[in-house]
């Protein structure tokens, strides 16, 4: 699917790609029909069988023809293809391509994907760097170099040979991939991305440059093109928006900041209900965090599942980051913490959940991070767990509530110098607080605008996505629930919404962790006295909604034989499905008067309400007695663990000590005897030995050396050799 940017008028990139190809079909030197053949034919050969989508064959034609090119792609939508299919097509067998990375690890993942392609690839980065690699690279060994922007642009050896005519003359395309950093990240955190345009001096006029991202705003967009110095007339854009149809949005708010950490102890109950943990990735701010999340999780869970949770960030070693990486990928870490950097670029087909402990930078950034879950196509969940300062509005002084005209005339004064300046947030990304007039909240928490109005949505998550990315409309209906919003409203109103599968398990997990925000429905929604419902008193789900549903059509059918039984009328108009439903689902309904207010149309409410809320009422109370008891077993089954693996830790470190004790006393031993050796040696030499009559009074050469209460070097001995060696008496004689 081929788009416009954002509207520019025009002819669109389709009909640019179509003249572009018509023009080379007509010097007789390609062949369209027999190039998308041939590419067709060799993915299949090379990827199990595999077919390209349409698009990934017009980008690799653009890029063959010579476009510029810029693919929008959610992450798992194949953007990583294209890099190298223009070699597939290649009769020379000389051409290279160059992939901009920006990290080392996803080098090292890619190079490992195309090398079971069948193509030459290597990771170029100074972790690997070393003269073979120079020799190999020169000698024209690999096919396709995926480096850095530092190293393409710093490193005195390999950036030389960028530079290089004789080298660069056989590239065929440049990619940068994650192009998005190249605005985000250009400008502080790796100033290198912002200097990519410097490739253009580097290769041939007709070498295009193919840029791609999941998370593209238009003014990223625009951004980007203007640094790679891209020509609106060569530029060819494929935009398929990054609408993941088979993750479920949803968002939990947390009862305090970096220090809430059992927000997150939803994820361990499968391990309490004695099932699999499930494949998640839980994205934290700080390296710090990631350690603490990981330490809190562990001390909860038995030893014996310990060892599936593990935490990564920048700093760790990289041997310990690569053995992480291939157990999560083996399956033997089934939750992994990790910071953003660390977690960039991580293709794992099977993480089920992502969770994003506090709010990230910008919402592109949250989409990056949940794109990481449900990447083979299985249902997924993506929750985003936010701190409380992001709601929290801060108090105006009274000056400012006094004199509004003035606190606007020292914004605008501040707005003016502003627009004078970089902003810190990147092209097209603004602070809410830069915004906040004397008619708006200011928020104690400064939050980048889109993530602002994705987390305090009121209607559908993924519809203020779209709109913030102008992504295309989908053509392909969602495959899970869309998000708690979503499923909030349609439970409210009792309408049906998207069944699938995992849809019961979604529901529970809405409930277990309370993460739905309060959204504006109808009055029938909101309690008249303005108070907060208490816990379950919301919407009913699983298993206590069904078994409402039982209660009800059971009363139904027995009111009805008892007392309607020879009406010309059924059971349904005693109790329609619909009030039956809205019953059912209805947790805060508790007396007549909410049956009136929120059932108006059911008009039964006087004789048959009390019955009604009876036997609701009896289930609900036995629905909670049990969650208090499952909490208060997990609580202490958690609490027990926790005071069983402090226990275990506490024993290691004293076994720890213990044995550094008697390593230490075991080493002076061995530094007695080793230098006890040379004297045991001069006293043989220099001493005759003692008569019979006198060996009672006198101990042994090797008793006097022993019992010796200082530890004298070998050195020191030997330099006493000259000087006569008396024995020492055990006891003067009588």
């Amino acid at each position: 699917m081929a788009t416009n940017i954002h509207g520019n008028s025009g002819p669109s990139f389709a009909t640019l790609l179509a003249n572009t190809r018509d023009a080379a079909e007509k010097t007789g030197k390609y062949s369209s029909a027999e190039t998308r053949a041939l590419l067709t034919q060799q993915i299949k050969d090379r990827c199990d069988g595999k077919t390209p989508y349409d698009w990934q064959l017009d980008v690799t034609e653009a890029v063959l023809l010579g476009l510029d090119s810029i693919v929008v792609a959610g992450t798992g939508a194949g953007k990583t293809m294209p890099f190298v299919m223009p070699l597939l097509a290649d009769t020379t067998g000389k051409k290279k391509i160059i992939i901009v990375s920006p990290l080392d690890a996803l080098e090292r993942d890619q190079a490992q994907r195309f090398k079971a392609m069948g193509l030459t690839a290597t990771a170029v980065n100074g972790r690997v760097w070393n003269e073979d690699l120079h020799k190999d690279i020169t000698a024209h060994k690999y096919r396709v170099l995926l480096t850095s922007p530092e190293m393409l642009l710093e490193h005195p050896v390999f950036s030389a040979l960028m530079r290089s005519p004789e080298f660069m003359k056989d590239v065929a395309l440049v990619v940068i991939d994650e192009a998005h950093c190249i605005s985000q990240w250009g400008s502080d955190f790796r100033p290198k991305y912002g200097e990519l345009e410097k490739l253009r001096s580097y290769i041939a006029l007709d070498v295009p440059i193919l840029a791609t991202s999941a998370t593209m705003t238009p003014a990223v967009l625009d951004d980007v093109r203007v640094k790679l110095r891209y020509r609106v007339d060569n530029m060819f854009l494929i935009n398929l928006g990054n609408d993941r149809r088979n993750i479920s949005l949803l968002i939990g708010r947390m009862q305090s900041a970096a220090k809430d950490l059992e927000a997150l102890d939803f994820v361990l109950d499968e391990a309490f209900d004695g099932k699999p943990l499930i494949r998640t990735i839980i994205y934290v701010n700080s390296r710090d965090l990631a350690a603490d999340a990981w330490e809190h999780l562990a001390d909860q869970l038995p030893s014996h599942l310990q060892e599936q949770i593990a935490y990564i960030h920048a700093m760790r070693s990289p041997r310990a980051k690569e053995y992480v990486m291939t157990r999560f990928r083996a399956g033997e870490i089934n939750i992994l913490c990790a910071t953003e950097v660390a977690g960039m670029g991580l293709d794992i087909p099977d993480v089920d959940r992502v969770i994003q402990y506090m709010l990230p930078k910008t919402l592109s950034e949250w989409v990056q991070h949940y794109g990481r879950a449900g990447r083979g196509g299985q249902p997924a969940q993506a929750i985003l767990l936010v701190e409380p300062s992001a709601f929290q509005t801060k108090k105006k002084k009274v000056e400012e509530i006094m004199d509004p005209d003035k606190q606007q005339d020292e914004e605008n004064i501040i707005s003016t110098l502003d627009n004078g300046q970089e902003n810190q947030h990147g092209p097209g990304l603004s602070s809410s607080s830069n915004r906040t007039s004397h008619n708006e909240p200011e928020y104690k928490k400064n939050v980048e605008d889109g993530l602002r109005q994705w987390y305090e949505a009121t209607t559908c998550r993924r519809v203020i996505q779209n709109e913030y990315f102008k992504n295309p409309p989908s053509d392909h209906d969602l495959i899970v629930a869309c998000c708690d919003l979503c499923i909030a409203r349609y439970a409210s109103k009792g309408g049906p919404h998207v069944s699938t599968q995992s849809e019961h398990n979604l529901e529970a997990l809405l409930t277990r962790i309370a993460m739905r925000k309060s959204i504006e429905t109808p009055d029938h929604d909101k309690q008249l006295d303005g108070k907060k419902r208490k816990s379950g008193e919301g919407t009913r789900r699983g298993t206590r909604l069904q078994s409402c549903r039982d209660a009800l059509l059971g009363w139904r059918r027995w009111r009805w034989c008892q007392t309607y039984r020879d009406c010309f009328w059924g059971k349904e108009s005693l109790l329609p499905d619909k009030v039956l439903q809205m019953f059912a689902k209805a947790a805060h309904i508790h007396t007549l008067d909410d049956i009136k207010r929120e059932i108006p149309d059911w008009e039964w409410a006087d004789d048959h309400g009390e019955e009604i809320l009876e036997r609701l009422e009896t289930i609900d109370n036995q629905w909670h007695a049990e969650r208090d008891q499952s909490a208060v077993v997990k609580k202490t089954k958690r609490r027990e663990t926790s005071k069983q693996n402090k226990a275990t830790r506490e024993e290691v470190r004293r076994e720890a000590k213990h044995q550094e004790v008697l390593k230490k006393k075991a080493l002076q031993s061995r530094i007695a005897s080793s230098s006890c050796l040379p004297l045991l040696s001069a006293v043989a030499q220099s001493q005759p030995l003692p008569s019979s009559a006198s060996a009672h009074l006198q101990p042994t050469a090797w008793q006097w050396v022993t019992s010796a209460p200082v530890i004298m070097s070998a050195a020191a001995v030997s330099s006493q050799h000259e000087r006569p060696l008396q024995w020492m008496p055990l006891f003067k004689p009588s």
